[in-house]
């Protein structure tokens, strides 16, 4: 199924292009005009002349070009007969923002709507949903305003989130953060189109090295899994599950009209699919990222170097207590490294360069890591409150990263310096702020490969 008219479609018509700037109808289009999307855009609304400076349509019909990309942002009552215009049209993807169907009650709207998406065999996105982002192509089709809800820039992760609310969320956070983006889809009802259906896309797309996922239930569950099965070969998928109490399922049912189901039922769907699973949105973020941007990693053997001793335990406490192991430099390593570190350093693991670690300490200490055979991956830390360390240690790492063949998770803790150097170094390298953040999400990448070498036995 080529879903690409909903990230990249050359002709748009908003249908419901209000006046009111804060109407959806009225912020997509906004959006749209002021970003200049490259596409073609139209605006439809009965009651009006000019929309935003773009001629107003009475209706989708007197459009004379063939549109790729329907957006309808009326109300409920009106969206069926809208639906048949498009068709009319032979318009074969639409997106349907407005809500009202069956989250709201109203579950015989929603099933006559599903029948004629069938019957028609269009490609409808929504009902009930926030739209549709790709950091690449530009469309911006999502109803929040850009001065309350940034947008993340050009990356590797591509959402699928069934929640908007969630979805606005985690958009958010990533832009905060410097985090990429590749493309962002929220399929609310899943009237037409869910979850499995761009899954698949996905999959296909060159550009998306790994795929989030937030989901509250799935219609189909077999669906779900020969999907999964057949992506998570290819890149890595990551799913948040909400509703996995009897009250969050009752919420789920209100909010997006689906069953949320039995949590055990999903782990063990998530589990036979090749899905990975995390209980929040800053794991599925941590995950994300590092998939993203890491290395292949041979083994569980982690290597963590600190300029604090005190965070070096603790970080050795969570490879422990995850499953990992504390690598052990070989005997060549630490002979090599003694003549590079102050004479204090401690060359166990953790590996302590001790307070007065400089720039020139980190690098030896890293570059014996990566060249040992004892080591799959390394954690550093970094205190960058220490007046040894400049600035520059960021090309160093930089510089070292881009040749290295191992994973590397860097963890700068403390304040508003620190998330500085957390930002600046995002552009390169995974970057958290406590160890806890690095550890999860190692553990997550030795699964996943763990996973996939057991399925190319298979």
């Amino acid at each position: 199924m080529d879903l690409k008219n909903f990230f990249e479609p050359k002709v748009i018509a908003v249908i419901g292009a209000s006046r009111n700037p804060r109407k959806p109808g009225n912020i997509i289009l906004k959006n749209l005009v002021e970003l200049q999307y490259a596409g073609n855009i139209f605006a439809v609304n009965k009651k009006a002349v000019e929309v935003l400076g773009k001629k107003a349509y009475l209706s989708v019909k007197d459009i004379q070009e063939q549109i790729d990309l329907a957006i309808i942002a009326t109300p409920a009552q009106t969206v069926y007969n809208i639906l048949e215009e498009c068709t009319a049209k032979k318009i074969n993807d639409v997106l349907v923002v407005s809500a009202g169907f069956g989250e709201a009650g109203n579950e015989k709207e929603e099933e006559k709507l599903r029948d004629l998406i069938k019957k028609k065999k269009v490609n409808v996105l929504g009902v009930n949903c926030l739209g549709s982002y790709d950091a690449y192509s530009g469309l911006d089709t999502i109803f929040n305003p850009r001065e309350r809800m940034d947008r993340p820039k050009k990356g590797g992760l591509s959402l699928v989130c069934q929640s908007g609310a969630i979805g606005s969320v985690i958009l958010d956070m990533m832009a905060k953060e410097n985090y990429g983006l590749r493309r962002f889809v929220s399929y609310g009802n899943a009237t037409g189109l869910d979850e499995s259906d761009f899954i698949e896309f996905l999959g296909k797309d060159d550009k998306t090295k790994v795929i989030g996922l937030y989901l509250e239930g799935i219609r189909d569950g077999e669906k779900f899994l020969e999907t999964c099965k057949k992506v998570s070969k290819k890149k890595p998928i990551i799913a948040l599950k909400s509703g996995s109490t009897s009250k969050g399922a009752e919420a789920a049912k209100n909010h997006t009209g689906v069953l949320a189901g039995n949590i055990d039922v999903y782990k063990g769907i998530f589990k036979q699919g090749g899905v990975l699973q995390v209980n929040t949105i800053e794991e599925l973020l941590d995950c994300a990222r590092i998939f993203e941007r890491s290395k292949p990693i041979k083994g569980n053997r982690v290597l963590v170097i600190t300029n604090g001793g005190g965070l070096g335990i603790m970080a050795a406490d969570e490879i422990s207590m995850n499953g990992l192991e504390l690598a052990e430099l070989s005997q060549a390593s630490k002979e090599k490294l003694k003549g590079k570190l102050s004479p204090f350093a401690n060359l166990r693991n953790p590996l302590d360069l001790i307070g007065d670690a400089n720039d020139d300490h980190y690098k030896a200490a890293i570059e014996a890591g990566l060249e040992d055979g004892n080591v799959d991956a390394l954690l550093l830390i970094l205190l960058p409150q220490t007046p040894t360390i400049t600035i520059n240690l960021l090309k160093v790492l930089k510089n070292i990263y881009e040749k290295s063949n191992k994973p590397i998770c860097l963890v700068i803790p403390g304040g508003s310096f620190a998330d500085t150097l957390k930002r600046e170094v995002e552009e390169f390298i995974p970057s958290f702020s406590f160890s806890t953040n690095a550890v999860l999400s190692l553990k997550e990448l030795v699964e996943y490969t763990k996973s996939s070498k057991e399925k190319e036995q298979d």
